[in-house]
């Protein structure tokens, strides 16, 4: 007969669980505050759970570095909300405030800031531990848990923050890619490129180029072309950006 208790997670499911917990901290305080940053630190703590569901039962061949990775990559952003950002982060953070910036695309410039200027210096700091050309494969087998649940996690953000134009994410995951399992994969799979940019001595000019492509991409975004598909999706951002709702904040939730 059952006992009726839970077991206890791995130490490794306990890891992330404490990282996921100290994320939603964050987000509990953006919540309460009415902070913009909310909508990124609640999809990172679903993220990072989804990430601890997987660890024990996906055959990574070495799930401690995964956990290195993943720990060291949030450290990027716990840096950056500390009050040490980098040019992507504090044009994110700026944009992010505006009244006019919608759900999805404060979640689509954070995300794009994380993986296209955190993630390669992240696997730089590890790379500086020792070689990581064995754990490729691990880093491929997380992209893959990752980006199967990254369309579910972006549609409950909107679903939260912005209800009333949740239908919107179903229409402009094709426009914006970061928001597919396709996109999602593809800019973690640059992070490694970059990684290797930075690792040949050219970190300074590596660093400026990464800052660029994540202003470019939001101006992109924000200024769309007039006569194209892209300009149809701004506008109903933008409509959408004015029926932006702050939920309750949930209790962060605990590790066990």
């Amino acid at each position: 007969m059952s006992s009726g208790t839970a077991p206890t997670p791995s130490p490794n499911r306990v890891r992330l669980l404490k990282l996921a917990s100290k994320l939603d901290e964050k987000r509990f305080e953006f919540e309460t505050a009415k902070d913009a940053r909310a909508i990124f630190a609640f999809t990172y703590v679903e993220i990072t759970r989804s990430l601890a569901a997987n660890i024990d039962t996906f055959p990574f061949q070495a799930p401690e570095w995964i956990i290195e990775l993943a720990e060291a990559f949030a450290g990027q952003y716990f840096d950056a909300l500390a009050g040490s950002p980098s040019a992507s982060w504090q044009t994110v953070f700026t944009v992010n405030q505006w009244r006019s910036t919608s759900v999805a695309e404060n979640l689509i410039f954070s995300i794009t800031a994380h993986i296209v200027h955190d993630l390669p210096l992240a696997l730089s700091a590890l790379y500086a531990q020792g070689a990581l050309d064995t754990h490729i494969g691990d880093f491929h087998a997380m992209n893959e848990v990752l980006a199967k649940n990254i369309v579910s996690i972006s549609e409950s953000v909107t679903k939260r923050y912005e209800p009333f134009f949740a239908w919107l994410e179903h229409f402009q995951q094709h426009e914006v890619q970061i928001l597919t399992n396709y996109g999602f994969r593809l800019g973690r799979g640059m992070a490694w490129y970059n990684m290797v940019r930075l690792r040949s001595g050219d970190k300074q000019s590596t660093l400026k180029a990464l800052d660029k492509n994540v202003q470019t991409m939001i101006a992109s975004i924000r200024r769309p072309p007039y006569f194209s598909v892209a300009i149809i999706f701004r506008l109903l951002r933008l409509i959408a950006s004015f029926t932006k709702r702050w939920p309750r904040p949930m209790p962060v939730r605990s590790v066990f």
